[in-house]
Parts: structure tokens; C-alpha cells; sequence
């Protein structure tokens, strides 16, 4: 949510707090406007859609999604609508009433395991893990050599992503905008490899037909989560179709 945004919506929370003190009180009509007005500003600058909206009782909720699906009637217009749809009383809210069973959506829905084939979706590419190690540094000769701060190490995921059909195949990763993280020893770290040109985050050239190409993940712990055996991790990839576990 924009500084602006959340400025205005300070600014309106303050308002409808002083209605829980005594110190004003609101009508029905006048709640429903404030929600209607509240609704449209919310509308008009959130960039995230519906992340990060916080819902002044159950009647500014029903008033948002009202909004939402009439496209591009006004302000006005829509409180006229509401002030004569409206044929009840209705007690005045407190703060006290913002409805907490608004959550994301994806906290409500179980996140799917897929491969990484699947995931990063390009067809004739079969992705298939190689390798796990955990090393001090990860250097590719004459290239470049990557390091992690000092006490901690990488866990290194190595891939084999191989062309199976008679096409070359030109890929570039950064733009299917996939992050990954791993969870291991009770600590979650998101992938520290997006300078490697090898990395399956941002792999940028061609496969040749029927050829394979070396890809991967790293992540930085602390050498003493590092210390020991490297079973038990839990890779995660999000993207823009969802979140996943990756079934490796």
C-alpha cells in the first residue's frame, strides 16, 4: 500500500475511532457514507487490489465489493443508491467491530507440491536434482566466485535441466518472475545465487536439442545448521500462478 494510501487511511481510522469514545456519533447514513468514501479512495489508489484492506464492520465489506463489481460509477452515485436501497436502522459501529475474518486468500488454501518441471512450465525442459552439498563458497572458474558472510555456508541445490525434444529450446528465467526459498533447521532463506549465470532463478541462453545444462539454487545458513546431515529441507517456489512446495 502506497504512503499516500495509507495516510488517507489513517486519517479515516482516526475518524471513526472517536465514535467508540463518546465523543461523536455516527448515524446509519453517515457510517455508510464514510465506508462508501472510505471504499472508493481504497479503490482508486491500492496498487495491490485487495491486499492490505482492512474492512470498518461488515457493512463498509459489503459496500467495497458493491463498488468493486458496478465499474466505474461514481461516489455520489453510489451513496444515493445505497441511501435508498437502505431501509433499516442499524446501530452505530465501534473499531471494535472490524470484521478479523478477512484473511488473504492464500492463507485459506493449501499450498500444492509440484515439480520443478512443472512449475517453471516450458515444454520439452525435465528438470531432475543432481545434487545437494553445502560448501563455503561457490565459484565458477575464470568467472566469478560467490561467497557467503562469514560463519555461514551454502547449501548447494544442483539441477540437471535437459531438452528432450529436437528443437533448440531459448529460455530466460528472470522473466517467469519465480522466487525460491528452503527451510532447514528451522530456518527459512531465500536463494542467494541471482548473480550466478548458472541459476535457476535467472538462467539466461539456449539448450541445444537433445542436451542437457547444469542450473542452481543456493542458500545461506549459519555453518552450524550446515554442520550435520542435510536431510529434512523444504524447498518452496512462488510465481505468479501461486505458491508451491517442490517435490524433488
Amino acid at each position: 500500500m502506497s504512503r499516500k494510501l495509507f495516510s488517507i487511511f489513517l486519517a479515516l481510522c482516526m475518524v471513526l475511532s472517536l465514535s467508540g469514545c463518546g465523543m461523536i456519533s455516527l448515524t446509519s447514513d453517515e457510517e455508510e457514507k464514510i465506508s462508501m468514501y472510505s471504499a472508493s479512495i481504497i479503490r482508486k489508489y491500492n496498487r495491490e487490489e485487495d491486499q492490505a484492506i482492512a474492512f470498518y464492520g461488515p457493512k463498509s465489506q459489503a459496500t467495497y465489493s458493491a463498488m468493486n463489481s458496478s465499474g466505474a460509477a461514481s461516489t455520489d452515485a453510489a451513496d444515493d443508491t445505497s441511501a435508498d436501497s437502505s431501509g433499516s436502522s442499524e446501530t452505530t459501529a465501534s473499531v471494535d467491530s472490524v470484521d478479523a475474518s478477512v484473511q488473504p486468500e492464500e492463507s485459506a488454501v493449501p499450498e500444492e507440491t509440484k515439480s520443478i518441471s512443472d512449475i517453471i512450465g516450458i515444454e520439452g525442459l525435465n528438470f531432475s536434482l543432481s545434487d545437494v552439498s553445502a560448501v563455503d563458497n561457490y565459484t565458477i572458474e575464470g568467472l566469478m566466485d560467490l561467497s557467503p558472510k562469514d560463519g555461514n555456508r551454502f547449501m548447494e541445490f544442483d539441477f540437471t535441466c535437459t531438452n528432450s525434444t529436437s528443437n533448440d529450446i531459448k529460455v530466460d528465467f528472470s522473466a517467469l518472475n519465480i522466487t525460491y526459498t528452503c527451510t532447514f533447521g528451522g530456518t527459512t532463506m531465500y536463494s542467494s545465487d541471482t548473480l550466478a549465470p548458472d541459476s535457476l532463478s535467472t538462467f539466461t541462453g539456449t539448450i541445444k536439442a537433445g542436451s542437457s545444462q547444469k542450473l542452481v539454487l543456493l542458500f545461506e545458513f549459519s555453518s552450524d545448521v550446515l554442520s550435520g546431515d542435510l536431510n529434512g529441507y523444504v524447498i518452496k517456489a512462488k510465481s505468479d500462478s501461486g505458491a508451491f512446495n517442490v517435490s524433488i
